[in-house]
């Protein structure tokens, strides 16, 4: 009976090592099968975008700077001569909300990445000598640790945040021109201080809600990964 007995004390933390090591290379798997994902939703953000600009410049084309601020200004056969400035505001804003949530998920994916990566990270290294990694992956390549706020992010979603937060400004620039160039609506800080510096307050938050949700998965990252 002793025998069998120290058999099965043996066998027993040899079966729990290779069940912890199939647990790691389940999620060394998942890992590349999730990116591979991440790249097709990528595909449909951009698509989001474009719908998101074509609405807004939809209707900043087709309005005349004698718009009215709440009518549209129609024809004899009633079709659309320009929308109204309440109109273009509208769009602008839903346009503006759209991006922020864009930015917000796509923050969010690279941050998951990174944290991920750094599991990912840890298990090649437990399974690798740190020269035959560093031979096959390199030094940098990809160890997600220690990066900075400009590089925390992945490239592919840098690219994607860069470009919104460039359509942000782009947005603005274009209402403000806009808002300036009305007949029937006059665009004055100076004059109408609290009205006029509230949209402009307003205008400008979905780019600012932007910047700081880019500064807080910075620091969630370096909880996270260098934590």
């Amino acid at each position: 009976m002793k025998p069998k007995i120290v058999g099965k004390q043996n066998n027993k933390p040899k079966s729990m090592i290779d069940t912890k090591n199939e647990l790691l290379k389940s999620f060394h798997e998942q890992f590349a099968e999730n990116q591979n994902h991440h790249q097709t939703v990528f595909t449909q953000f951009i698509s989001a975008v474009f719908v998101v600009v074509v609405g807004y410049a939809i209707v900043y084309t087709n309005i005349s700077s004698k718009a009215d601020f709440f009518n549209v200004i129609r024809d004899g056969d009633l079709k659309i001569i320009s929308y109204s400035i309440i109109h273009l505001i509208g769009s602008f804003f839903v346009a503006e909300l759209i991006l922020t949530l864009l930015c917000a998920l796509v923050l969010n994916i690279g941050y998951g990445f990174r944290r991920d990566q750094n599991v990912n990270y840890k298990i090649r290294m437990r399974f690798m000598k740190k020269k035959e990694y560093e031979y096959i992956f390199g030094e940098k390549s990809f160890n997600p640790t220690n990066k900075k706020l400009m590089s925390y992010l992945p490239g592919y979603n840098l690219i994607f945040v860069s470009f919104i937060l460039l359509l942000h400004i782009l947005l603005v620039f274009s209402l403000f021109y806009a808002l300036v160039n009305f007949d029937n609506f006059t665009f004055s800080i100076y004059n109408h201080w609290f009205a006029h510096g509230l949209l402009s307050l307003l205008i400008i938050l979905p780019f600012g809600i932007s910047i700081c949700l880019f500064r807080q998965y910075y620091i969630k990252y370096k909880k996270a990964v260098n934590g």
